[in-house]
């Protein structure tokens, strides 16, 4: 509910800085966990926005006159999220094996319509000052063949590979089928018990899985100082070769410098795997065509935003 007494400051807004006008009376959040439904109330009208709705309804939303569609960019990065301290995923050839039996292209066409997603070596995003191709031989080979001789290498004899893949979240759900039968092609044996995402979240730092399907915000994961990966002590097994270079990230001053450690950053990444990058894909805002000025980037922003009359 609107706070009047509040003073907004007087130059335009500008994501989070700047004026920050509450023009609307009151805003009300609720929780819709099935799709469909939440499709179906914005073209009904019976809501104004859906935050983050599934992309397969993107073609349907979109040709609907009465409904504007925002598309964030440069979106977030789909993932295969590896633990690296509990066996077999702790052996390097093993991950390396993981990796080389990805097929990327495969994993984000099952999330919907191909303007909406784009195949990206890049650790830190395509489209940002801190995309590099650096190691890109080793994104998206879908050489199950080269998986076989890795794992055949590391001494694999067949152990189960768990995955987590939630049933529950349209932009995660269609991955964890894609990468099961690609993973079985390597030679890997795989299980994936069915799990709801709130599960999947309360297990992580639990030693009875090895990956799971995941992803991450631009502003996020596309920052060397907050990735999650390059921190020491996280459930996955911290690298310390990733930590010290975040380190020395942070402490140079000079663009170039910086540059040619997040280079290095991304070499180390792709020798290790300890998380693989499937691609970038870009969420959708639809809303109601009388919702004026809302600006979406990575969440939805509500203030400056206004009705019109319906």
């Amino acid at each position: 509910t609107r706070f009047d007494s509040y003073n907004s400051r007087s130059e335009p807004g500008s994501f989070f800085a700047g004026g920050k006008k509450a023009y609307l009376d009151r805003i009300e959040w609720l929780e819709i966990p099935d799709e469909e439904t939440k499709i179906a109330g914005i073209e009904t009208g019976e809501w104004d926005i859906v935050d983050y709705a599934g992309l397969d309804f993107f073609q349907r939303l979109d040709s609907n006159p009465d409904i504007g569609v925002m598309i964030s960019t440069p979106g977030n990065q789909s993932s295969i999220t590896i633990q690296s301290n509990v066996f077999p995923t702790d052996n390097k050839l093993v991950r390396q094996a993981i990796g080389a039996a990805i097929n990327a292209e495969d994993h984000m066409a099952s999330l919907g319509d191909p303007a909406l997603w784009m195949l990206c070596p890049a650790v830190f995003f395509c489209g940002t000052p801190l995309e590099s191709d650096v190691s890109a031989e080793f994104y998206n080979e879908n050489n199950p063949e080269r998986a076989k001789e890795l794992l055949a290498q590391a001494g694999y004899n067949g152990e189960p590979i768990v995955i987590m893949n939630p049933t529950d979240y349209p932009q995660l759900t269609p991955l964890g089928f894609v990468l099961k039968p690609q993973l079985e092609k390597a030679g890997f044996n795989v299980e994936m018990p069915t799990m709801d995402w709130a599960s999947i979240v309360g297990k992580l730092r639990e030693k009875d899985w090895n990956m799971f399907t995941n992803f991450c915000a631009s502003w996020f994961c596309g920052d060397p100082l907050l990735h999650f990966i390059v921190s020491e002590g996280h459930y996955m097994g911290g690298n310390p070769d990733l930590v010290q270079l975040q380190l020395d990230f942070a402490m140079e001053q000079d663009a170039g410098k910086q540059m040619e450690i997040v280079e290095e950053i991304q070499r180390v990444w792709y020798d290790n795997q300890h998380f693989v990058i499937l691609g970038q894909w870009f969420p959708i805002y639809p809303h109601r065509t009388y919702v004026r000025n809302f600006r979406p980037t990575f969440v939805p922003i509500y203030y400056n935003a206004w009705l019109v009359d319906k």
